[in-house]
């Protein structure tokens, strides 16, 4: 959604009723980083036939490597929304550094 100054996401696909016997929280931010792939591999160009990882195929700056390596689980998970919040961030920070 775009309201004029900012553009929002809302992904309504990964909703769900939260059932508090079989929900884990940190399935959530699994769930967004498979969505944040997702759009990465949306520009991706493959060369070459071989296949690899998405951490070795993507070209990643090193705080997007380490957000989605935490959100998927490839490195420790996150364990609260204030710990993503800031890698989140320092990577949006780290972003705009390199636009100037």
């Amino acid at each position: 959604m775009y309201d004029g100054q900012k553009v929002n996401l809302v992904d309504f696909g990964l909703a769900r009723r939260i059932n508090n016997e079989k929900y884990r929280v940190d399935m959530d931010f699994a769930f967004l980083g498979d969505f944040l792939l997702h759009l990465y591999y949306s520009s991706f160009e493959l060369k070459g036939f071989k296949k690899r990882p998405w951490y070795d195929e993507l070209l990643l700056q090193p705080k997007e490597l380490l957000l989605l390596k935490r959100l998927m689980g490839v490195d420790q998970r996150y364990t609260s929304i204030f710990e993503f919040e800031h890698d989140f961030c320092e990577t949006v920070e780290a972003y705009k550094k390199r636009l100037c």
